[in-house]
C-alpha cells in the first residue's frame, strides 16, 4: 500500500461530481476515464506538458470559433432552431443565429419539443441535394446520478 485511501483490494476511488463534470467537458472521452480511475504507468510514461502549455489555450479559443462557425453555417440553412437562450453572441465563441424556440426548463417540456420537432421534421419536403431539418442545439439533459439531480 502505498496510502492512498483507496488502494485496498476491491476499491475503486469513488467518481465524484466534478469528476462527472470534468467527462463531459472532455466530451465523455473514455481516455479520461481510463486514466481517472485506472490510472497506471501510462500516465506517467510521457510529460504531458502541451497539456497544460499556452498553445493549447489557443487552439481550444480557435476550435470553439471554429465551432460557432459550423453551427451558423447549419442554422442558416435550417427550418426551425431551438437552442437554449444564447450568451452575448458578440463574443467569437458563441454563435450568432436566430433561435426560434429555447429549451423548455423542464424534462417533460423538452421530451415534448424533441416530439414535435421530430413530427414536424417528417413533413418537412425538399430535394435530395438540399434536405430540410431542424436544428436541435444544446439540448440540455437532465435525470438523477444517485440521489443528485444532475443538468447538463
Amino acid at each position: 500500500m502505498t496510502g492512498h485511501p483507496y488502494e485496498s483490494e476491491g476499491d475503486d476511488p469513488p467518481f465524484e461530481p466534478s469528476g462527472i463534470a470534468q467527462f463531459v467537458e472532455h466530451d465523455r472521452c473514455p481516455r479520461y476515464l481510463k486514466q481517472r480511475i485506472h490510472a497506471d504507468e501510462e500516465a506517467n510514461a510521457r510529460d504531458w506538458q502541451e497539456a497544460f502549455g499556452l498553445m493549447n489555450i489557443a487552439l481550444l479559443a480557435k476550435g470553439r470559433e471554429f465551432e460557432a462557425t459550423q453551427i451558423e453555417t447549419l442554422a442558416a440553412g435550417a427550418t426551425q432552431v431551438i437552442a437554449p437562450e444564447l450568451a452575448d453572441q458578440s463574443k467569437s465563441a458563441v454563435p450568432d443565429i436566430d433561435v426560434d424556440e429555447t429549451w423548455a426548463d423542464s424534462a417533460r417540456g423538452r421530451r415534448a419539443q424533441l416530439t414535435g420537432a421530430v413530427d414536424r421534421a417528417g413533413t418537412l419536403t425538399g430535394t435530395a441535394n438540399y434536405p430540410p431539418y431542424i436544428l436541435l442545439y444544446q439540448a440540455p439533459l437532465s435525470g438523477t446520478l444517485g440521489e443528485e439531480a444532475v443538468y447538463l
